[in-house]
C-alpha cells in the first residue's frame, strides 16, 4: 500500500465512524457492518488496484467496535501491502531470470 501515490479508497473514516467501500454497488458501507464477503471484495480490489486508506486515528472513531475492526483491517492490509511489493519484486526477478536464460 503506497501512502504517498493516491490510490483507489477502501477504508475511510468521516463524521466519527469508519466505512468500507462496497464495490458491488459503489457505495460505502459502515465497517462493523462488514462480513465476509466484504472482507473477500476488499481483498480483491487490493489484489487488482493501488488501494488507499485514511489511517487509523482512534480519536477520529466514536464506536469501540469501529475501532477494533477498523484497526485490524487497516494493519493486515498494510502488512499485505508490504508482501505484496516483495512477491512482485520477487516474481519480476524470476521472470527476469527466465527470459535471460532462454533469449540466448
Amino acid at each position: 500500500m503506497k501512502r504517498g501515490k493516491r490510490g483507489m479508497k477502501i477504508l475511510k473514516i468521516e463524521s466519527g465512524q469508519g466505512f468500507y467501500f462496497k464495490d458491488t454497488d459503489d457505495s460505502w458501507a459502515p465497517i462493523d457492518k462488514i462480513d465476509k464477503d466484504g472482507l473477500m471484495a476488499l481483498l480483491n480490489l487490493f489484489i487488482a488496484n493501488e488501494i488507499e486508506v485514511d489511517e487509523y486515528d482512534e480519536s477520529q472513531l466514536k464506536n469501540k467496535a469501529q475501532q477494533i475492526i477498523y484497526k485490524s483491517i487497516s494493519s493486515k492490509f498494510e502488512d499485505l501491502g508490504d508482501n505484496k511489493k516483495r512477491f512482485t519484486d520477487e516474481v519480476e526477478t524470476l521472470y527476469l531470470e527466465a527470459i535471460r536464460k532462454y533469449k540466448d
